[in-house]
Order: C-alpha cells, then sequence, then structure tokens
C-alpha cells in the first residue's frame, strides 16, 4: 500500500510525509532511485541523532568547516527543518571535496548521488519540490493516515479470518478427510471403469 509505505516511511526518518513525496519526485527527476534515497534520508536522520548527541562522523567535519550549519541543525525544530538547513548549505559548497566529504557522513553512501540534484541550484531544486504539489503528486497527511488505519484494519481483518479458517479445518479434519478419501475412492473407480471400457471396445473390435 502506497499511502501506508509514505506514512511508515516517513515516520522512520523522522519528516512530514509532504517532504518525502516531494523530494521523491525531485530527487527521481535528478536520477536518484527511491530506494536509494530512503537509505540516503534515513542515514541523515542518525547522522542528526548522532550530532544531538555529541557524536559521529558529521559533527566531525562540521566542527572544523562549519560550525554555525553545525548550531543551526543541532538547533532545529525537527528532522524536516534540519534536512532542508543541510541541503541549503550542501548545496552552496563550492569546493568539491568538501562538498562529497559532507555527503558522505550526512548521506552515506547514497550522498554522491543525491548532490546531483543540486546541480542547477538550490533554488531549482526547491522550484522542483514545489512542482510536485502542483501535479498532484503529494498526498495529504490527513490522507495517509487515514489509509494507514484503512489497511491496519484489513490487515486485522484478514488475520481474524485466516485464524478461524483454521480452527474450521482442525475441528472439521476428520469430516474432511472422510470427504476426501470418498472423492479419491471416486475418481479411482472412474478410471477403473473407463479402463475397462476401453478393454472391452478392444475385444469387440477384435472380434469383427
Amino acid at each position: 500500500n502506497t499511502a501506508d509505505e509514505i506514512r511508515k516511511m516517513a515516520g522512520r526518518i523522522g519528516i512530514a510525509t509532504d517532504a518525502l513525496q516531494e523530494l521523491r519526485y525531485a530527487f527521481g527527476l535528478a536520477g536518484v532511485e527511491e530506494e536509494t534515497l530512503n537509505k540516503g534520508l534515513l542515514q541523515f536522520s542518525k547522522a542528526i541523532g548522532e550530532a544531538r548527541a555529541g557524536t559521529g562522523t558529521m559533527i566531525t567535519i562540521l566542527k572544523k568547516s562549519n560550525q554555525a550549519l553545525l548550531a543551526q541543525l543541532i538547533a532545529a525544530k525537527d528532522n524536516t527543518q534540519a534536512l532542508n538547513l543541510f541541503m541549503d548549505a550542501l548545496a552552496g559548497t563550492k569546493n568539491q571535496a568538501d562538498k562529497m566529504a559532507l555527503s558522505s557522513a550526512a548521506l552515506g553512501r547514497a550522498g554522491k548521488l543525491m548532490t546531483t540534484a543540486f546541480e542547477n541550484g538550490i533554488d531549482a531544486f526547491k522550484r522542483t519540490r514545489e512542482e510536485a504539489h502542483a501535479l498532484g503528486l503529494v498526498i495529504e497527511e490527513r490522507l495517509l493516515r487515514d489509509a494507514e488505519e484503512m489497511n491496519d484494519k484489513l490487515s486485522t481483518v484478514s488475520k481474524i479470518l485466516k485464524t478461524q479458517f483454521t480452527a474450521a479445518v482442525i475441528e472439521n479434519a476428520e469430516a474432511i478427510t472422510t470427504l476426501a478419501q470418498g472423492i479419491i475412492d471416486y475418481l479411482g473407480a472412474i478410471r477403473a471403469f473407463t479402463s475397462m471400457v476401453g478393454e472391452e471396445d478392444s475385444n469387440l473390435s477384435a472380434f469383427e
């Protein structure tokens, strides 16, 4: 279920559902596959958590290269804001070596691919994110929440039906076994009868 998956993945990353959908569209146009993006964003969530705890590779790099950005990321109200701040800074990093080091520390192996989305500048990237709304590619949080609830209920109903069916089979196992054996015997009798008729036809043909 796409709607259910969006909400669950956004929750794992710690960003808003509309932000995740915008990013999937914008990065997708830049050639970044959804699975790669998910891995990069999950790594970013981990890196931010480590930075807030005072550990990790990203905090080590930023302490040396951009303490102001580090302070902003730690002070961000949530991961959505932190991610937006980080992407602004990453896109604005002129030195390619610094850009690769920072993207790798924050986004893992996906970082190298994800930086290609900023080749036309951060403003162009933001316009592409906004375009996702205009094209109707962003499902509202309210609808996603309803879809997740419906999916959970359907899953529960499915489990109940499966359990009840299993219980019914167990309770009627003897009758089902008897019925199955009866069908097997019946089919066997039909095969025997067919074989016998075939032999009689052969005998008549020989007599003629």
